[in-house]
């Protein structure tokens, strides 16, 4: 996650760049197919690929690394909001499980807003401008299973969990809540210029899958034997 959040802050802050263009696309879809979709860990090559296009960019790891924070206590609370949902006895049902989802997201998403409200001083856990940042993590799934659509012809489907846009949606009525008042500037800047390359990445990925110009990348064989192994929950 946090290899995803430097390259798309550094494609951002570096739209104009072509090497860095070029390099943080081809970085983003390394991490969309051979990462997300087929599981592979990241190599030595992949870490100096990444290294060298930060390149000592601290703006950059500073801003990826509190993002990042602030993804990881949204999932804790994500979770923890389960068992609690479990344990005030909370019914679900069965044909419609994604509820209970959107509701461990709300909690979720109320406990890190609150946190960063109630901050004081230098004793910040979460920084204000982060505060979008559950919402680029709804991103990053959507981009995932956007690339294998485009790349492999499947579509993501698990009836317990809604599409990320979904979820995301959610999340930003609870944002523009009135009782979240706080300085949203540097968010919304951040965010708005996570989006111009979000929007980017899909439509290159686009664009040059129907030109023919990521023959190198697939890997056909291998998806279908994943699809035929029923190792995904996804359908053509």
């Amino acid at each position: 996650m946090i290899a995803f959040l430097l390259a798309m802050f550094k494609w951002s802050k570096d739209f104009d760049d072509l090497d860095v263009y070029s390099d943080c696309f081809r970085y983003v879809l390394f991490l969309m197919n051979d990462v997300c979709i087929f599981g592979e860990m990241q190599g030595q090559d992949a870490n100096d690929a990444l290294l060298q296009l930060i390149s000592g960019d601290v703006q950059i790891l500073q801003l990826a690394e509190d993002c990042y924070w602030t993804i990881v206590v949204f999932s804790l609370a994500h979770e923890l909001a389960h068992a609690y949902l479990a344990g005030i006895g909370k019914r679900y049902s069965r044909r419609h499980p994604e509820k209970e989802e959107f509701d461990a997201d709300m909690i979720a998403y109320h406990i890190v807003l609150k946190i960063i409200m109630e901050q004081e001083g230098n004793n910040r856990i979460l920084e204000k401008y982060t505060y979008l940042a559950p919402m680029m993590y709804m991103d990053f799934f959507d981009l995932y299973y956007y690339t294998d659509r485009v790349l492999y012809k499947s579509r993501f489907f698990d009836p317990q969990h809604p599409l990320p846009i979904e979820r995301k949606n959610r999340l930003f009525a609870i944002a523009n809540k009135d009782e979240y008042d706080f300085d949203t500037v540097d968010g919304n800047h951040l965010y708005g210029g996570f989006l111009d390359v979000y929007d980017e990445y899909r439509d290159q990925v686009l664009l040059k899958m129907e030109r023919g110009k990521l023959e190198q990348v697939l890997h056909t064989a291998r998806r279908n034997q994943i699809r035929g192994n029923g190792n995904d929950k996804r359908k053509q």
